[in-house]
């Protein structure tokens, strides 16, 4: 990966944790951490890799809850 691909997955990587910090949603018990971010060769999408530590019935509200709250991500994201 080039220098500047590392740098923009580690400024995603900050600002999405930022995010799932404050992401409000009761189904989001689990403990949720970025394991990878692997962009394109222009930068312009990403891949988001998550572990979620806790039950399996938490991971898969963790992973519905993230999947349902895409959309606002990519937007607050965007606006920034």
């Amino acid at each position: 990966m080039a220098r500047r691909a590392q740098r923009v997955s580690e400024l995603l990587r900050q600002e999405l944790s930022s995010i799932f910090q404050t992401l409000r949603d009761p189904r989001l018990q689990a403990i949720i951490s970025i394991t990878r971010i692997q962009t394109s060769d222009d930068l312009s999408h990403a891949k988001v890799y998550i572990s979620v530590l806790g039950s399996s019935k938490q991971k898969t509200e963790a992973s519905e809850c993230l999947n349902a709250a895409s959309g606002s991500v990519s937007y607050t994201h965007l606006r920034a």
